[in-house]
């Protein structure tokens, strides 16, 4: 029965990871030369756990769970994203007490 030590073992290891590093540029360079582009590597999300609390709404989105029936009222043939420039106008016209106010809201 034969032994593997630990250095033969983390040379092999070395060995390949220099043989992919220059196999990943050889392929880079061709891809360039042909005209391709590099791919990207693509990046792993991390998971979210679906039993942790939302985040409290901050005072514009209060603002404008308040006042998007108002709006929309007054303007029954604007389209949502009117809807919505018509309230960030309205959240730029408030005074910063006015604005605290919604910072105290429930949303």
């Amino acid at each position: 029965m034969s032994t593997i030590s630990l250095d033969s073992i983390s040379q092999q290891i070395t060995v390949l990871a220099t043989q992919q590093a220059a196999l990943q540029s050889l392929v880079e360079q061709v891809l360039v030369k042909v005209g391709g582009e590099v791919p990207k590597t693509k990046k792993v999300k991390k998971a979210k756990n679906p039993d942790a609390p939302k985040r409290p709404a901050n005072p514009y989105i209060n603002f404008t769970n308040a006042k998007r029936a108002e709006v929309k009222a007054a303007n029954p043939e604007a389209k949502i994203g009117d809807i919505s420039k018509l309230i960030g106008v309205m959240w730029k016209a408030l005074t910063d007490e006015q604005r605290a106010s919604y910072k105290t809201v429930a949303a």
